[in-house]
């Protein structure tokens, strides 16, 4: 039993035996009701993090801006490559050409260059291919009416002004990897959201269960009270409107009692939406088994707490990622407003210019190395798509900077909030402690002058609602102080470490 409730331990056992089954079991294991399981703290925590739906699309997230990020990278697969193509001189015969051209006419030819291409980051191509080509000739009798050939050749692109050092696709590439970033600072603030959501909704579980626990121990004293009025009554002691008295105490007692039983269920529905429990259903009771903290810890300074929210908010980590792939952007949408200038240079294992001489004295040229070189240039008179996109990424950055600027007021207000609500919690435990006190004292001295026939129930059946009161906010004191606690945590980004959670790229748990 918990230390709030022992003044009423001796004195409504039934009652308590009756909620033993809806506030303690041992931690995780099947009460005997059916249905019914107990839970620490931690172990609502674990569930949330195992089966909460939030949680689990934060993951799937991070592998969606995997996927993407591998997409990006794509730009530099290695590429097997091939092309081929036919002709023929259907017009042209022998008619056409002199007795000493003719063994050169070409009646038809082709070829095809098979090979690989590899696209690099300097913004250009490498390539290494294989051309086999074809060439049957209108010759003359007697002479070779075919020629084949085969030469490799390999040849670099690159581009000189417009996306060198490969501007688009190593900025894809990085704002892929930052998109990661992204996910995963989402995946933890959706963690550390769905934890304080979990440590709210069970302390208030708690409470409800408390609140009901207390109210069903006040209708047992106001039945206790009831019982003795009529013996009272039956004996002369007392008149029948101590008896009256006593048995409308009874029935709003029993109202309070369902309102509290109310409350209850709905913070068991709440708790059980967020954990997401396997095999849930309305029949099933989860019952809380964890003790709130009633020990005050040392207020946290402020300007440490402000700096510690300021350098670890994932929000504010977000939009600095945010800031990174705008700035990318711009770089990216600039560097397509320049003009376009390619060089392509390349060398092939033979000139590939085999063609027969004459028809007398036929030969192949010699297989010696050819080179070539290009250059290409172009300027775009209206490149409409380019500077539109770059004011449109110079607006979407300073709407950035403005909305970092405005998140970390937030957060410092946050921060001060929640400050400010663990002061509140902090300060009223002792009040709340001392006003219990001196309800028991008062309830004990009206039981005493009762026994003693000095007063009629009006005053024992006040002084028990308000000792029920006392109990009840000493109690929600103590648990508001634990959800204050976990709001100041949550708002400098710390609720992770101090439920002692470890985040993974697979699943976050609880040690």
């Amino acid at each position: 039993m918990r230390p709030v409730r022992s003044f009423f331990w001796k004195q409504a056992v039934a009652a308590a035996l009756f909620l033993a089954l809806a506030c303690a079991a041992p931690a995780g294991a099947a009460d005997g009701a059916s249905g019914d399981v107990r839970m620490t703290l931690a172990d609502a925590i674990g569930t949330a993090l195992a089966h909460n739906e939030d949680v689990q699309e934060s993951f799937r997230r991070i592998s969606a801006a995997e996927a993407s990020a591998l997409v990006a990278r794509g730009a530099y697969d290695l590429n097997v490559f091939s092309a081929g193509r036919y002709g023929s001189f259907t017009s042209l015969g022998a008619a056409d050409y002199s007795p000493a051209q003719l063994t050169n006419a070409s009646k038809s030819y082709g070829r095809l260059d098979t090979g690989l291409r590899q696209h690099v980051a300097t913004g250009g191509t490498v390539s290494l291919y294989n051309t086999y080509s074809h060439e049957k000739m209108l010759g003359t009798s007697g002479l070779p009416k075919n020629l084949e050939k085969s030469y490799v050749t390999i040849e670099l692109a690159q581009s000189l002004l417009k996306n060198i050092g490969d501007k688009e696709n190593q900025g894809a590439i990085e704002k892929a990897v930052l998109a990661v970033q992204d996910s995963q600072e989402a995946r933890d603030l959706v963690v550390s959201q769905v934890v304080l959501a979990v440590i709210r909704a069970y302390w208030q579980l708690d409470n409800a269960c408390n609140n009901v626990e207390v109210a069903r121990q006040i209708l047992g004293m106001a039945r206790e009270v009831q019982r003795r009025e009529a013996v009272r009554f039956d004996q002369g002691l007392s008149q029948g409107v101590d008896v009256e008295r006593a048995n409308q105490a009874v029935k709003q007692r029993e109202y309070v009692v369902l309102q509290y039983e109310r409350d209850m269920a709905v913070a068991q529905e709440q708790l059980a939406l967020l954990l997401n429990y396997p095999g849930y259903s309305h029949e099933t009771t989860i019952i809380t088994a964890s003790t709130p903290n009633g020990d005050v810890d040392p207020l946290p300074d402020e300007r440490e707490s402000l700096v510690t929210a300021l350098k670890n908010r994932y929000e504010l980590k977000q939009l600095a990622i945010l800031l990174k792939q705008l700035n990318i952007e711009y770089d990216v949408n600039r560097n397509k407003l320049l003009p376009t200038l390619d060089a392509t240079v390349g060398a092939t294992s033979s000139n590939g210019n085999d063609y027969l001489k004459g028809g007398d004295n036929f030969k192949d040229t010699d297989d010696k190395a050819s080179w070539f070189v290009g250059l290409s240039f172009s300027y775009p008179l209206q490149n409409r798509e380019a500077e539109g996109n770059v004011t449109k990424t110079e607006e979407l950055i300073r709407i950035s900077k403005d909305r970092i600027s405005m998140t970390e007021r937030s957060v410092q207000t946050e921060v001060r909030e929640a400050l400010h609500n663990l002061v509140l919690a902090r300060s009223g435990l002792p009040v709340a402690r001392a006003a219990r006190e001196a309800a028991v004292m008062t309830k004990e001295g009206e039981e005493k002058r009762f026994e003693l026939g000095g007063v009629n129930n009006r005053d024992l059946l006040t002084s028990q609602d308000a000792l029920g009161r006392e109990e009840i906010t000493l109690y929600t004191a103590i648990v508001n102080y634990n959800i204050a606690l976990a709001q100041y945590n949550y708002a400098c980004s710390q609720l992770l470490d101090k439920c002692h959670i470890t985040v993974d790229d697979k699943e976050a748990s609880i040690q």
